[in-house]
């Protein structure tokens, strides 16, 4: 859990006078972990976790799927106002059980973890069109949480081994006249 002493950058900004709100997508991303600090909105509604007979650790996380992760966050931005603002949108599809929709499951036969990144892909382009150009400096990051080992050193998916393939992330920062366009940082 995030201590309340700590301060997130939800809060410096919400400080600054910004509109703050977050769109998450599975339970470890919960708010009771503390991370809906700051935020004037954290819309973190997905299914109830259900937890093992026996008690343990579930193998999968409720979550919502991309489309309906998507819808919300237009909506929140659109009620946001036209100050600065900050909204963090999360995706969890590209978790197992991998089962991407169609037609990204068709574009993948025999490949779900890329259908699942595909149809991430969309909607996050679905998004930014939807959040169109505000006329003032815009940054955009986008972020992995994990890599997958997708069956490198026996590892189907990933938490039990630290090699590359589930540390290196993308990270991809777009910040139009403010950050040099085609830098690649390795």
């Amino acid at each position: 859990v995030v201590p309340a002493e700590e301060r997130t950058l939800a809060e410096v900004l919400k400080d600054a006078g910004w509109s703050t709100a977050a769109v998450v997508a599975s339970y470890p991303l919960h708010a009771r972990y503390g991370l809906g600090q700051g935020f004037d909105v954290y819309d973190d509604d997905f299914p109830d976790l259900v937890e093992p007979e026996g008690g343990g650790i579930p193998v999968f996380f409720p979550e919502r799927h991309a489309r309906e992760v998507t819808d919300r966050a237009i909506e929140i931005w659109n009620r946001m106002g036209p100050g600065p603002r900050l909204l963090w949108v999360h995706y969890f599809d590209a978790h197992a059980p991998y089962a991407p929709p169609a037609p990204w499951s068709d574009r993948h036969p025999g490949a779900p973890y890329d259908g699942e990144v595909a149809y991430v892909d969309s909607e996050v382009g679905r998004l930014l069109d939807a959040l169109g150009e505000t006329g003032r400096p815009r940054i955009v990051a986008v972020v992995a949480d994990h890599g997958e080992s997708l069956g490198d050193h026996g590892e189907k998916t990933h938490g039990v081994f630290v090699y590359q393939s589930t540390l290196r992330v993308p990270w991809i920062l777009c910040a139009p006249g403010e950050l040099p366009a085609a830098t690649r940082v390795t």
